[in-house]
């Protein structure tokens, strides 16, 4: 018997894709199952197994926006920093997910919530940056009530 995954009280069967196609297409199973650590796990892998060492712009981009999902600011920072240029400079997606992970990094949470909204994301990135929306307001109500109780 496969293995299944329920989702709104549909049940799915799960899709096993090699890794080599994480870079394009995010398997449904693992999107619908939100298993981030898993998938970053897969784009680690495939960053490091990457033909001459350069990934492809997908897997930059999923690596990048699940670094910040995880809160690995220092991570995100070294793939920032070797993702080449070239990559950079081609891919929107990219300097955009990048500009969300500043607005984290200085804990702007209006400025998140604006640079996730500002963004047309690809389907691959989009369940990333809704979650790290989600966070995010999480964070900023938390930070609002500690605020309101030091006031007190």
């Amino acid at each position: 018997m496969r293995p299944v995954c329920r989702c709104s009280d549909v049940i799915i069967p799960k899709k096993k894709l090699p890794v080599q196609q994480l870079g394009i297409i995010m398997p449904s199973a693992v999107m619908m199952e939100e298993n981030f650590d898993k998938l970053l796990d897969q784009c680690e892998t495939q960053e490091l197994e990457a033909p001459g060492g350069i990934a492809t712009p997908q897997v930059y981009a999923q690596l990048l926006s699940l670094y910040f999902l995880h809160n690995d600011m220092n991570n995100a920072r070294y793939l920032w920093k070797r993702t080449p240029q070239a990559i950079k400079s081609a891919n929107p997606e990219l300097t955009a997910i990048w500009a969300v992970g500043q607005r984290i990094w200085q804990r702007d949470f209006p400025g998140i919530y604006t640079a996730i909204a500002a963004f047309q994301w690809s389907e691959n990135i989009l369940p990333v940056m809704e979650a790290l929306r989600a966070q995010s307001t999480v964070s900023d109500l938390a930070k609002r009530i500690q605020s309101a109780h030091w006031d007190m």
